[in-house]
């Protein structure tokens, strides 16, 4: 009977109130689909299992932890890596989209029906007891599938074989030719997702953004330089149109980060992968260094770091996913005369890594860092031009060159990308193989 619906792989969502038959209907139709199947409900956390038997609603709060494991079960699939059919009661808008920002490619079945004629089924079931107020909590709660969702509406009153049939059919017809001669979505394929980069109008910050935009990724821009960010925008813009944003801010102003990333979600979406790289350098001996200048590398190498991320994770965490890829250095692990500063923040940004792994990994992130070599860039013109130092660098680099901002835009994507899920708290190093060797 399913031997024309493949999905594409997509997960399948069956979703309804207690009595509309999801569990029954959901176990048939990952029967028919060659699929495992999950009863949603049985993945609450037990103070939830203990409200529902006693009658008393769930509110969102409760059901966070439960949308958590939902979304981890879509997105992973069963033990072999294959797209789960998973029922769950009680999915308004606002979960499913939660749901759907973790696994987007989820298929939604509602299975719907007349309030009255649930309530008799749930009164003909000896074995189980719905209190009234449960019920209508869950009538209330589940939203109609709106247009821009992909799913299918199953009118529930007519035998489980019919509904079944029924939905089977309408899940063929989200089938289209075109779907299904389509390649799958690859791993590094970061189409309709918004990346944020500070620091971002030019440099190593611009070219990952480039790498990004090609990936497909929704790009916003970053700086202080509203004319140097508009140029950049432009430039970016002439190859991936709509797709590249600027925005101007102060990565350093709690206050400006805050009101630019509300900003920038309400106004193109959620951010889905932030990458910090503003930064700056200042070259004196230490004894030399006044604490203004000290204050100003940290707090635009690190604290920027950490009110952007902080920013950014709020609602990442609210959603279930993330990425944030900190831009470190080699600087991370190793130290030279006259860059104290720098030095002390990118080890600190490198730890800073490590403690938003700590914190928000469990709620979905993926927290990592890239730490670049001796990358030829306009900061580091200077030392290029120098005989000495660059004989140096060649000399103490593996692969005999400095590096190009082009080579990190691989390790980028990568961690931007589904390829990363599993990553977390790393420092990738990108650097020749400088700080593996003595």
């Amino acid at each position: 009977m399913a031997a024309s619906v493949t999905l594409s792989g997509r997960p399948v969502v069956v979703m309804g109130v207690s009595g509309s038959g999801k569990t029954t209907v959901g176990s048939r139709l990952a029967r028919e689909l060659d699929r495992h199947f999950l009863d949603g409900d049985d993945l609450h956390p037990r103070e939830n299992r203990a409200k529902m038997a006693a009658g008393i609603p769930l509110d969102d709060d409760d059901r966070r932890p439960w949308l958590e494991e939902i979304s981890l079960r879509l997105r992973s699939g069963d033990d072999a890596g294959h797209p789960l059919v998973i029922a769950c009661s009680a999915l308004k808008r606002s979960y499913r989209d939660i749901l759907t920002s973790l696994a987007p490619s989820t298929v939604f079945v509602h299975l719907a029906g007349d309030p009255a004629v649930i309530g008799d089924r749930m009164r003909a079931r000896d074995h189980e007891f719905m209190p009234a107020t449960l019920l209508a909590s869950q009538v209330a709660v589940l939203e109609p599938l709106g247009d821009d969702e992909g799913g299918v509406v199953i009118d529930i009153t007519r035998s489980p074989d019919d509904v079944v049939g029924a939905a089977l059919a309408a899940l063929a017809s989200l089938e289209t030719p075109e779907a299904q001669d389509a390649p799958e979505r690859g791993l590094f394929d970061l189409t309709g997702r918004m990346c944020l980069v500070t620091g971002s109008s030019r440099g190593i910050g611009n070219v990952i953004a480039r790498g990004l935009a090609d990936a497909g990724a929704t790009v916003v821009l970053n700086g202080v330089d509203p004319g140097r960010l508009a140029a950049a925008r432009e430039n970016l813009a002439a190859t991936h149109g709509d797709r590249i944003h600027a925005r101007a801010f102060d990565v350093t102003d709690q206050g400006a980060v805050a009101d630019a990333v509300a900003a920038i979600e309400a106004e193109l979406g959620p951010v889905g992968v932030l990458v910090n790289n503003a930064g700056i350098q200042h070259r004196e001996p230490l004894l030399d260094v006044s604490v203004e200048d000290w204050n100003r590398v940290l707090t635009t190498d690190l604290t920027s770091a950490f009110l952007v991320g902080r920013e950014v994770a709020r609602s990442m965490i609210a959603r279930g996913r993330g990425k944030i890829i900190n831009i470190a250095s080699v600087q991370a692990d190793l130290a030279r005369p006259s860059i104290g500063p720098y030095t002390a923040a990118k080890g600190g940004l490198r730890n800073l890594t490590r403690a938003m792994t700590a914190e928000w990994a469990g709620a979905g992130l993926q927290i990592n860092a890239i730490a670049p070599g001796y990358i030829h860039t306009e900061m580091t013109q200077p030392l290029v031009d120098d005989p000495e130092f660059n004989a140096f660098i060649l000399r103490r680099t593996p692969a005999a060159r400095w590096g190009a901002t082009r080579d990190l835009v691989g390790p980028a994507v990568w961690l931007a990308s589904d390829g990363s899920d599993f990553v977390n708290g790393q420092v990738i190093f990108v650097d020749g193989g400088m700080t593996v060797i003595v």
